[in-house]
């Protein structure tokens, strides 16, 4: 009994954590896509297995652009 209880917890917490962290995550992503020159619509990849993952990854790699571009001024490191 005390196993399933806490196996229920232990499941709780799980999800709360993901909730917690799915929108700053989505934030961060955006972010960079901004920083590379392109929307954050284009995390919408994700919802393609794997193969999307692996597209982000590149797009997210890329070098930065420290020059204005249609979403502001980059930010001063």
């Amino acid at each position: 009994m005390v196993t399933l209880l806490a196996s229920r917890m232990s499941e709780a917490a799980d999800w709360a954590a993901a909730i917690l962290l799915f929108l700053p995550s989505l934030a961060v992503g955006a972010r960079r896509l901004h920083d590379t020159g392109r929307t954050g619509w284009w995390q919408l990849l994700l919802l393609i297995p794997l193969l999307g993952f692996l597209v982000l990854v590149v797009m997210w790699l890329g070098s930065s652009k420290h020059t204005a571009n249609r979403f502001g001024e980059p930010v001063a490191a």
